[in-house]
């Protein structure tokens, strides 16, 4: 996972940090551009997304959970580093 940014569908988040902050906040607000607005009041917006409180020590288990996902020697023969 750690080897996959950037996330989401478009791309649109640097970090697997900010992806918490994404889903904690229930949407992502956007200051400017054409996609300007806050996601969490979207009408278009599953129900089912709602955000969620998460402390500084909880975000961090949390990434440090994803980033034990990343599997380096599989991401290695994937690139072509080295024979399968």
């Amino acid at each position: 996972m750690e080897l996959t940014a950037p996330y989401m569908h478009d791309g649109s988040v640097a970090t697997l940090e900010e992806v918490v902050d994404h889903y904690a906040a229930g949407g992502r607000t956007i200051d400017d551009g054409p996609f300007a607005g806050v996601g969490s009041k979207n009408p278009n917006k599953s129900p089912l997304m709602r955000g969620f409180t998460i402390t500084p020590e909880e975000k961090a288990d949390v990434v440090a959970f994803m980033k034990s996902l990343t599997d380096p020697e599989f991401a290695a023969v994937v690139d072509g580093a080295q024979a399968p």
